[in-house]
């Protein structure tokens, strides 16, 4: 605004203020000289001025300095009033507000602020005064009856309230705002049949508005009256075939009344239905994930929803993700991971999606595809570091072991307070360090994955194998491999590995009993175990039972030593 046009238009206000408080015939407003008044005017400008550039301490100031010059400006007390409310300085406020009232008693919005301010300290008698003064002065604005109505049911006056809503609805007529605070109060007072005829005048006045009905639903089912909460709904359909939301309330009522049957069939309607929005059908999909697991009749119904979901919504990515994770809970990864890639074909930037399809990747221990997904999902996701993750373990799984330490040392670097992440990693370059033979990173990665979580068992296992690979730091290995089986007993993987320790170690006898433990808990078929066997068979003299144990271990299931046809065809032990 061109500054000249301001300074006017606040002149005229602050002028036209002082004359209205004369004509109202305050005896106590002081008579101004005509210098006093120009004064007046220009340092209520400069208020002004600062206020609007939101400069409030200069505001406060200048406003002060008018009440020097003229103690009684309602004007200046306003504005004060007006500043201490934005700084929430409402104790403060109170005192201006009020004699700004008392010197100006006709004008709205004094009395308006004063009612706000007394509202937001709480002092509910003093706002009722404020808005009994607004309504005696603007008797025909309703807005004033219905804020001093909210007041009095604040104030635990809820009589007071009624006689208020009373009053509008002379004014205006019935009106559905002042029924719905009229039934609130009733409810309230525990006075149901007077809420209930509330509504009934509604639908009286309103026949063919289905809400009503629904309201008064509502109402007859909170109270047990489930029969006409039943023919309420029921008018809802007459009136409205297409309204999902009442098939959720018969839902729900039939669940009340344990016709579970009857309760599902209303679900599935409301589901089927492409107006009832996505938002309202994920919440009710979402009580389902929390009993699914414990109750195969509900993971049924969960299923078949979920179904509906699609056909009612077949573009919307959401409805294919939800349909994933049931199918993934109940460890149908293949047809979940074809959900995930629905998804995202319909939502290609959704992140979450993106780590359940990698996740089913893995699960399902499909490396070829776990490499093609993560490398689309690098280019999608450049920052997340579960993509490089998945990348890398791809890429180890497919001997490229030096691309997998650069995904893994890429994604490691993008980790941020997220130690669990922090300690894959160093696990998983652990791994590949040590099957590049670059064994003092391979050391340094388990060392700092052990830092982080000095009692995971996989890393324990691994560092302590790999160390006894190597025959060096048996006895650290030896330390590590014990705790992983306290941490996890009858593991045949760590039992066969603190055997082999002790076989490192050249403790025979005891490597044996702890792979024949190994053999016990499920390492009958495994190559590697059955190798271990034989070698330790053959350091005992058993000769016979090591060649034994080399044939089972020829057929077994893994990747064998490299030494093991060498040791069928000479019948001696290689290493």
């Amino acid at each position: 605004m061109n500054y000249r046009i301001f300074i006017k238009i606040v002149l005229v206000l602050s002028i036209g203020i002082t004359i209205s408080k004369t004509f109202a015939g305050n005896d106590k407003v002081k008579k101004l000289t005509e210098e006093e008044k120009i004064k007046l005017s220009y340092t209520f400008v400069d208020a002004s001025r600062a206020k609007i550039t939101n400069n409030l301490e200069e505001a406060l100031k200048k406003y002060n300095e008018c009440l020097t010059i003229d103690p009684a400006n309602d004007a200046a007390m306003y504005e004060i009033a007006q500043i201490y409310v934005a700084k929430n300085k409402i104790t403060e406020a109170i005192p201006y507000a009020k004699k700004a009232v008392e010197l100006n008693p006709k004008n709205e919005w004094y009395l308006v602020l004063l009612g706000d301010i007394y509202k937001k300290n709480n002092q509910l008698n003093e706002v009722i005064n404020a808005y009994k003064q607004l309504i005696k002065n603007y008797p025909q604005n309703t807005e004033y009856y219905f804020q001093i109505a909210t007041i009095y049911t604040l104030a635990k006056k809820p009589n007071d309230a009624l006689k208020t809503y009373d009053k509008i609805e002379q004014m205006t007529g019935l009106n559905p705002d002042v029924s719905a605070e009229r039934e609130r109060i009733y409810i309230a007072q525990n006075k149901v049949d007077k809420a209930i005829n509330e509504v009934q005048k509604l639908i009286t006045a309103f026949p063919n508005e289905p809400k009503y009905y629904g309201i008064l639903a509502e109402l007859y089912q909170a109270n047990k009256q489930d029969d006409k909460a039943l023919e309420m709904f029921n008018k809802i359909l007459e009136l409205d075939r297409n309204n999902s939301f009442v098939h959720l309330s018969l839902a729900d009522h039939y669940r009340t009344n344990g016709d579970k049957e009857k309760s599902f069939n209303e679900l599935k309607l409301a589901f089927a239905n492409k107006y009832l929005d996505m938002e309202t059908k994920l919440r009710i999909i979402a009580s389902y994930a929390l009993v699914t697991t414990s109750n195969p009749e509900m993971y049924k119904q969960a299923i078949e929803l979920c179904k509906l979901l699609i056909e009612a919504h077949p573009t919307d990515s959401r409805a294919f993700t939800v349909f994933g994770e049931f199918l993934s809970q109940d460890q149908k990864y293949k047809e979940a991971r074809d959900n995930y890639r629905i998804a995202i074909t319909f939502e290609k930037k959704t992140f979450a999606v993106w780590a359940e399809l990698l996740d089913t990747d893995f699960k399902l221990s499909d490396y070829e595809s776990l490499l093609k997904d993560s490398d689309e999902g690098i280019s999608l996701f450049p920052t997340q570091p579960l993509v490089y993750f998945c990348n890398g373990a791809a890429k180890s799984q497919s001997d490229k072991l030096q691309e997998a330490i650069d995904a893994y040392k890429t994604g490691l670097n993008l980790v941020v307070d997220d130690k669990r992440m922090e300690e894959q990693f160093y696990s998983n370059l652990g791994d590949a360090y040590f099957k590049i033979k670059n064994y003092k990173l391979s050391d340094e990665s388990y060392e700092k994955a052990l830092e982080i979580k000095p009692k995971d068992n996989y890393v324990l296992n691994n560092y302590a194998y790999y160390l006894s690979l190597r025959g060096e730091k048996l006895e650290r290995a030896a330390a590590m491999s014990r705790l992983s089986n306290e941490i996890e007993p009858n593991s045949a993987s760590y039992e066969d590995t603190y055997g082999w320790i002790l076989y490192k170690q050249e403790k025979y006898a005891d490597a044996k009993t702890w792979v024949l433990k190994a053999m016990d808990h499920g390492g009958t078929k495994n190559a590697v175990i059955l190798e271990h066997l034989g070698d330790i068979n053959f350091k005992l003299g058993d000769i016979q039972g090591a060649i034994e144990f080399w044939e089972k271990a020829k057929k077994g299931e893994g990747k064998p030593s490299e030494f093991l046809d060498k040791k069928l065809a000479d019948k001696k032990l290689y290493e």
